[in-house]
C-alpha cells in the first residue's frame, strides 16, 4: 500500500510499515496503527495549505515488501527523501530506544532525536549493527534511506517479542497515543 500527499514542496518525508505477523500487537499492529493517524493528520494538513513537504507512506509484508518495493521505487526515494522513519514495536510502555540510520548522521536522526527531547521522552539509541525490522532495507548502502526511528520496546529487547504474549494486554491506548505524539510532533 502506497499513499502519496503532496505537499508545497517536491522533497518527501517517507513513513513506512509492515504487517507481517498481524497477530503480535506490539510488533505488527502498533505501527499499521499509527500510520493511519499520521495519514490521516497529514492528509489534513494538506487540505489546509499547511504542509511543507510530500509524504510518502507505505506498508507492505515485512523483508521481501520493502525489498520488492525499492525494487521500483529506489531511484525516485534516493532522488526525493530527505527522512524516513520505520513505523514498529511503538505500542508498549517499556521505555524508547532510537534505531539511528546507517550513518547515524541524517536529517531523520536528528528530526527524531530532537522529537524525543522536545516530548521530553527518555531514551537511549541503539547500534545501527543491532538492526532487525526493514531498517536493513531502507539503509542497505546500496540504497542508503535516510531513515532512522524510536520504538517503545524494541524488537529482540523485550521478551514477549515474537510470542504469544505480544498481544493486546501488552500494548496500551497511552502508549500508541505517545508514539502518534512522538511523530506528529517530527512531522
Amino acid at each position: 500500500l502506497e499513499v502519496v500527499v503532496p505537499g508545497r514542496r517536491s522533497e518527501e518525508v517517507f513513513f513506512a510499515t509492515y504487517n507481517c505477523h498481524p497477530q503480535l500487537a506490539n510488533n505488527e499492529l502498533s505501527g499499521p496503527v499509527v500510520w493511519i493517524q499520521l495519514l490521516n493528520y497529514v492528509h489534513q494538513l494538506s487540505t489546509e495549505g499547511n504542509l511543507k513537504y510530500t509524504y510518502r507512506f507505505y506498508m507492505g509484508p515485512e523483508t521481501l515488501g520493502a525489498v520488492h518495493y525499492l525494487s521500483r521505487r529506489v531511484r525516485h526515494l534516493r532522488e526525493k527523501v530527505i527522512a524516513g522513519f520505520e513505523l514498529t514495536c511503538i505500542g508498549a510502555d517499556c521505555g524508547w530506544t532510537v534505531m539511528p540510520s546507517r550513518t547515524g548522521e541524517t536529517y531523520a536522526d536528528r528530526i527524531i532525536h530532537q522529537a524525543l527531547t522536545d516530548e521530553l521522552l527518555t531514551f537511549d539509541t541503539s547500534d545501527f549493527r543491532l538492526r532487525g525490522s526493514d531498517e536493513r532495507q531502507w539503509c542497505y548502502p546500496t540504497v542508503d534511506l535516510p531513515v532512522a526511528y524510536a520504538m517503545s520496546a524494541k524488537y529482540h529487547d523485550y521478551p514477549e517479542y515474537h510470542t504469544s504474549l505480544d498481544d493486546l494486554d501488552f500494548i496500551s491506548p497511552q502508549a500508541l497515543g505517545q508514539a502518534f505524539q512522538l511523530y506528529k510532533h517530527a512531522i
